[in-house]
């Protein structure tokens, strides 16, 4: 979901800065920003970075959430792997991220609903929502850009947060498994 040619990508909880190499690698991007909020992980990226001969092309942030990084005009922000509470805080405390030339690449771990309701309340526009299936659990995974169209008719529909747009995707096994998981999610946050 990375557009080929980005200038600057920032990966919000790095960790091994694998998603970095492979970007670089492949000339996808120019320049990282490797963020994480454990000296541990942060180093492990760094010595990955090193080994695969990219230093040149990476700076390295010991940040919880985008606290310690300059505010961007542009470029991509990636937040995965996390919780959905935690992406929504991390937006929150970087209002430069409010900003039609920057594009977030959101893939949250748990409560995609939080996240949705979250981007159609605070103006974000999900561009795309690609469903994956990874070690056998499904995930969805947003591309997000900010826009001055209000999202909130959205969450008119009851499906919305909780099904995103997975009933008008074409049925293949990463979507129907999705729309299954989240049906049961949602009666049980019903029951609950």
């Amino acid at each position: 979901m990375v557009n080929a040619g980005t200038k600057l990508l920032i990966d919000v909880g790095t960790d091994h800065a694998y998603l970095p190499i492979y970007l670089l690698k492949n000339n996808l991007v120019n320049f990282i920003f490797a963020v994480d909020r454990l000296k541990g992980p942060l180093l492990n990226a760094k010595k990955n970075i090193e080994k695969y001969g990219l230093k040149g092309r990476a700076s390295f942030f010991l940040s919880n959430g985008l606290e310690s990084v300059q505010p961007q005009s542009s470029g991509t922000v990636v937040m995965a792997g996390i919780g959905a509470e935690n992406i929504v805080n991390i937006i929150k405390k970087a209002n430069w991220l409010k900003n039609s030339k920057i594009t977030l690449i959101l893939q949250p771990m748990t409560k995609e609903e939080i996240l949705r309701e979250f981007l159609a309340k605070s103006f974000f526009k999900i561009l795309e929502e690609k469903f994956v299936i990874d070690a056998g659990k499904v995930y969805v995974v947003f591309k997000v850009r900010f826009s001055s169209e209000d999202q909130s008719h959205l969450l008119d529909d009851p499906n919305y947060l909780f099904l995103g747009n997975s009933l008008s995707r074409a049925k293949t096994e990463p979507v129907e498994k999705y729309i299954n998981k989240q049906l049961k999610r949602k009666k049980f946050y019903k029951e609950n």
